[in-house]
Parts: structure tokens; C-alpha cells; sequence
């Protein structure tokens, strides 16, 4: 509110363009979006820390697939580009998320209690202004985007888990299920609902999917842009800097996407902090399940860890966290 204050007292007569650094108290309305989209006290500098370590995880993944294939690096760099790795025909494209849902859809119960959701329809995007996304859920619909290019084999897995299941639409189907208040429904958490669809790509293998190496390596080439967007968009929107800084930092930490820096360096600026919660919040929910395994061994239930990271409806993090490590209570009757 006092940020709201300052703003009314001392408004531009012209909204800066250059980005949320630009305009009076820039920082500080950083800082605070960084604790409304991730819904959690970290600063800046701890949020940049954050992205860099996750960079250096992110590409310890790569390597490892790269070593598995055999091949030096720049012969693996290229074979990424090797046309059996792209879908031509568009009926082709639909029927690889056919068989990837089919395969899921049957794996469900080794890891979730709750299969019972409302179905799932798989749609060929045509809303060219989403084109810059590869695919996105919207009521009950998961819908992949492909407009006038082949279709990457490698993003057909961890996209349906992130969009469809056990991401965006479980969530949004358990939610459905879930009781909550008029108040709570009046919110939604970004970084619960990103970092959720995020953290389910960690799911592949136990669901069926990523049999190859190259399909595990699809999440990790997706994973490697959300790591790098993490300190990248404290550094544009906090740190101050230039376009030209973070496309070399950039090109510096990811090989191969440089058609799609610019568009995620305009974006960083647009929508300042948003790109944080995908990575925030997966790492919250992958540290609690590594820590109750620890603490419960043999006893864990991966079943009963995603229920309660789900039952309560869309919450901020640090609630989700108390339901996950809330005991439970025995009676005795």
C-alpha cells in the first residue's frame, strides 16, 4: 500500500517503457512482486543466487544425457537438429499426445490417489497470439501450438504432464473436487500452480514416459530456459541491465535456443518476476518430498505427499509446505 501511495503522489506524466527498473521505486516494486508471484519472503539477490544454481544443475542433466549418447559436444548440438527428431504431418503431431496421455493416464495410480478428473481433451492450438508458447490448458483443453513448422518430438512428453496430467489440468480437476472458501477462491498462486506443473516434469519415468534419452532430454532443454530466466530477470528488472548483458548471458548458459532469446528477454521485461515462479515453486515441492523421504524412509507415500500438496485448493506456498509436513493424526477407537 505505501508503494501505492508513493505511486499516486509522484506518478509520471509518462510511463517509462524501459521497464519496471525505469519508473519511481522500481526496486522496491520488484522486490515486492517477487514475494506476490512467489508468494514467499526471498530477496532479489537470493533469487538470483537460486537461478544460478539451478543453471549449473540443469546443465549437469544435459551433460549427462550427452555423455549417454556418446557423442562430443558439437556433434550432439547438431544431431538436435537431425530431421528424425521432427513431426511433418500435423495428425502425426496429435497422435503422439494421444499415446503419451494413454500411457500417463495409465501410470497414474503408481503415484497419485485421486484418479478420478474430468476428461481431457488434446487440441491443435490456432490462436497465433499464443504462438510463442509451446502449449497451454484452458478448460479442461490442452492445446499444443504448431503453426507452419515440424514438431519437436523431444517436448511432447514433459508438455502434456506440465499442460495436461499431472499438471495444469489435475490440478485444476482436484481443485474442482476441493472445498474452499468464497475468500480463498477470490486468489490464485502462480507459484503454486507454475511450480506444481513444473515439478510434475520430475514425474516422467515413473509414469512411462521418457523412454529414450532424447525424451528426458526435451524437459531438461526446456528446464535449462527456465533456469537461465531466473537470474536473467532479476538482473534486467532489478540489477539494471542492458538487453545486450542478457543475451550474452544467454548464449553463455544455453546452446542452441538463441531464436527464442529475444522473445524471453522482451518478456522478462513485460511481466517482471513471473518467469520465477516455475522454478521457485518446483524446487519448494522437490525439497519437501526429498526431505520427508529422508525422514520417513521406507515408510514415505508418494500418494500421500501429492494429496497434500493438492487437497487444499490453490494457497500460497508456505501453507502448502504446513499441509505437506502436517502430522497426521491417529485414533484409537
Amino acid at each position: 500500500m505505501k508503494l501505492e501511495q508513493d505511486w499516486l503522489k509522484n506518478k509520471p506524466a509518462v510511463i517509462p517503457t524501459g521497464g519496471i527498473i525505469t519508473i519511481p521505486n522500481g526496486k522496491a516494486w520488484y522486490a515486492y512482486l517477487l514475494k506476490r508471484w512467489t508468494s514467499a519472503s526471498a530477496t532479489p539477490d537470493e533469487i538470483y543466487q537460486f537461478g544460478l544454481s539451478e543453471v549449473a544443475r540443469v546443465q549437469k542433466h544435459i551433460e549427462a544425457i550427452r555423455q549417454q549418447t556418446g557423442l562430443n559436444e558439437d556433434d550432439f548440438y547438431k544431431h538436435l537438429n537431425d530431421p528424425s527428431f521432427f513431426i511433418i504431418d500435423p495428425k502425426l503431431v496429435q497422435q503422439a499426445f494421444e499415446n503419451t496421455k494413454e500411457v500417463i493416464y495409465a501410470n497414474m495410480p503408481k503415484l497419485f490417489s485421486n484418479t478420478n478428473i474430468a476428461p481431457l481433451k488434446i487440441v491443435k492450438g490456432e490462436n497465433r497470439q499464443l504462438a510463442q508458447t509451446p502449449g497451454y490448458y484452458d478448460n479442461n483443453a490442452f492445446y499444443y501450438n504448431l503453426f507452419d513448422k515440424p514438431y519437436n518430438k523431444r517436448q511432447v512428453d514433459w508438455l502434456f504432464m506440465h499442460e495436461g496430467v499431472p499438471g495444469h489440468h489435475y490440478q485444476a480437476g482436484t481443485e474442482a473436487q476441493t472445498k474452499t472458501s468464497a475468500v480463498q477462491q477470490l486468489f490464485y498462486y502462480m507459484g503454486f500452480a507454475e511450480g506444481w506443473a513444473a515439478y510434475t516434469e520430475e514425474l516422467g519415468k515413473q509414469l512411462g514416459v521418457y523412454k529414450m534419452p532424447y525424451d528426458e532430454l526435451g524437459k531438461w532443454e526446456w528446464d535449462i530456459v527456465r533456469s537461465v530466466r531466473v537470474p536473467l530477470d532479476v538482473a534486467l528488472n532489478y540489477y539494471g541491465w542492458t538487453d545486450e548483458q542478457a543475451l550474452a548471458f544467454w548464449r553463455k548458459n544455453i546452446r542452441g535456443q538463441d531464436d527464442i532469446a529475444m522473445r524471453e528477454i522482451a518478456r522478462m521485461r513485460r511481466w517482471p518476476a513471473q518467469v520465477v515462479t516455475y522454478k521457485y515453486g518446483a524446487l519448494q515441492i522437490l525439497h519437501w518430498k526429498e526431505e520427508l523421504q529422508q525422514k520417513q524412509g521406507a515408510q514415505f507415500n508418494i500418494r500421500d505427499f501429492h494429496s497434500r500438496v493438492l487437497d487444499h485448493g490453490s494457497l500460497p506456498l508456505f501453507m502448502v509446505k504446513e499441509n505437506v509436513f502436517k502430522k497426521v493424526k491417529l485414533f484409537i477407537l
